[in-house]
């Protein structure tokens, strides 16, 4: 039956094979050549996978090892090494050369972003792998660059090299935001200094980029997403350390709260922020209350009722603080947020990034 299944294999009749394999009693050295055999015909019918790992079963149930299996296993292991080498440097010329098509295209040397949105645990782990292949890291660091909470800026560079990997990472089912930092500008912001009338509709009195006034009248069926956010104001504290010298520390001294709406059909953001919203002009629902913050809250309410089921953000400070990191790209965006600061800060960048995104992503 042996020379019966060998024959069928090499006339690759695997019908036949693995009929005549299937007959074959489980006594003796039947039950090794049983399994081998249905390990050659998985490897002939290119199943390297299972070929390799009926082999090694093979191996580990050979008590008293058949040198004759045991050589024919050597050259099916060495085999499918060979064809995994070859398929490998294959599919790693084929990458290469989609890179490059990318990096060709038009504004591919652009400087852009690619942040990964958040997945599953159960999805981070299967994909841990195929993902530290592409990043060409190992299994462990690669699987902390996945996030399972916020969305997480991995990378900024050319903008054809980020498309690439976002191409790469989409086979993963992990999603992704790439745009250029162009694009990140091109976002008209208003700031809204007060809300003038709540009629009819809603009109605001915003300022533009260059500090203009503009009259917005705002319809609430347009926007698309709600981001809600704090951002930190720092200030140089003066201490005396232990050996009584002055030393200089950067300390949060208070937060701006920030409300963008985006109206995707013009690619807009209307922001309102507590430090620069005049509570005292326009409507007057708001001098009610007596601080700023209970001002502030009103406000919010107020969107809310009357703002339609949106998508609703409010993960910034995680993203923030892995934003930062990378302050070269940061210095290249135009924040819209005009607030006076003792202390630089970069946060402000990281807001209108993190705000921008996610209207692009929306679109």
């Amino acid at each position: 039956m042996i020379e019966q299944i060998a024959i069928a294999i090499k006339n690759k009749d695997y019908e036949k094979a693995k009929k005549i394999i299937d007959q074959l009693p489980l006594e003796d050295d039947n039950f090794l050549w049983k399994n081998y055999y249905y390990g050659l015909l998985a490897e002939k019918q290119n199943n390297l996978e299972e070929a390799e790992k009926k082999y090694r079963q093979v191996i580990k149930d050979s008590i008293f090892p058949n040198p004759q299996i045991t050589k024919n296993i050597r050259d099916g292991l060495e085999r499918i090494k060979l064809i995994k080498k070859a398929e490998q440097k294959e599919i790693k010329k084929q990458k290469q050369k989609t890179l490059i098509e990318f990096q060709q295209k038009e504004n591919s040397q652009d400087l852009a972003v690619l942040v990964i949105k958040p997945t599953t645990i159960e999805q981070k782990n299967n994909i841990a792998k195929q993902f530290a292949e592409i990043i060409n890291l190992d299994s462990y660091t690669a699987k902390l660059q996945i996030p399972t909470r916020n969305l997480r800026l991995y990378q900024t560079g050319n903008y054809g090299e980020l498309q690439y990997y976002q191409q790469e990472f989409k086979q993963l089912n992990l999603s992704t935001i790439c745009h250029s930092i162009k694009e990140i500008n091109q976002v008209i912001v208003y700031q809204v200094k007060y809300i003038k009338n709540d009629e009819e509709k809603i009109t605001l009195l915003c300022n533009d980029k260059n500090s203009k006034e503009k009259e917005i009248i705002l319809n609430t069926q347009e926007i698309t997403n709600k981001i809600n956010a704090i951002v930190p104001i720092f200030e140089l504290t003066v201490h005396t350390n232990n050996k009584r010298k002055l030393t200089r520390k950067k300390e949060t001294l208070d937060y701006l709260n920030f409300c963008d709406l985006h109206l995707k059909n013009t690619k807009t953001i209307i922001r309102f922020n507590d430090h620069i919203y005049q509570f005292n002009q326009g409507i007057s629902i708001f001098n009610q209350d007596k601080t700023n913050r209970n001002k502030w809250l009103t406000l919010l309410r107020f969107l809310n009722d009357r703002i339609d089921q949106v998508s609703i953000h409010n993960d910034f400070t995680p993203f923030a603080e892995g934003a930062i990191q990378f302050p070269e790209m940061l210095k290249q965006i135009t924040s819209n947020i005009n607030i006076f600061r003792k202390q630089e800060t970069l946060w402000d960048e990281a807001f209108q990034l993190y705000s921008a995104l996610i209207l692009l992503d929306s679109l």
